[in-house]
């Protein structure tokens, strides 16, 4: 609990995507993905100290926002942009399911509108395998500044919620490379 505590102090803001818009209920048409990415990270100043982390995982940390910032471009340009970047920075069912809900989206007409905004708190190192070490990277979401828009530029889709934690699993491949291999919105509100 000290680490997180600790870690929590590290505000780390940023361009972050997440399909969402103002209001209450997910339209049942067009989803919300869970996660979010960061263009800039910008450490805000905290009474807490700041935290050391691994090489390692730093590299994760940044592979989360590397991620973000890619989805949250590729989100704001739908539909003239090739989606299958995000086969350069995420891997797994995270890519794929990207890929579908893209494809409702095109399908539906609409795109990103602002940025959210990521905040990550924690990083743990966890299992590894033949395909590499997989690190457990958590924050929170801000979306109050971003919602899905139709082409006239309304919003296409309620929020539920402006606030919660996400769940970055980022596996470093045995080869070198950093891929986010999943990405969950919990319930839990920050």
């Amino acid at each position: 609990m000290g680490r997180f505590w600790r870690l929590a102090g590290l505000m780390v803001v940023g361009c972050v995507v997440a399909g969402c818009t103002p209001g209450g209920e997910a339209d049942p048409e067009v989803s919300t993905p869970g996660v979010v990415a960061s263009a800039t990270p910008v450490v805000t100043p905290s009474a807490s100290p700041t935290p050391t982390w691994s090489a390692e995982e730093q590299a994760a940390i940044d592979a989360v926002y590397k991620y973000a910032e890619t989805w949250t471009r590729i989100s704001q340009s739908m539909p003239n942009v090739d989606v299958n970047e995000i086969w350069q920075v995420a891997g797994g069912d995270t890519t794929n399911n990207d890929l579908a809900e893209w494809m409702k989206w095109e399908k539906a007409g609409v795109h990103l509108e602002g940025a959210p905004v990521l905040t990550l708190s924690d990083v743990a190192k966890g299992m590894t395998d033949a395909n590499g070490t997989v690190y457990h990277v958590t924050g929170c979401q801000d979306i109050s500044q971003s919602y899905i828009s139709n082409a006239s530029g309304e919003p296409a889709t309620e929020k539920k919620r402006e606030r919660y934690m996400v769940s970055f699993d980022v596996l470093h491949a045995s080869r070198g490379q950093y891929l986010v291999i999943k990405d969950v919105a919990l319930e839990e509100l920050c």
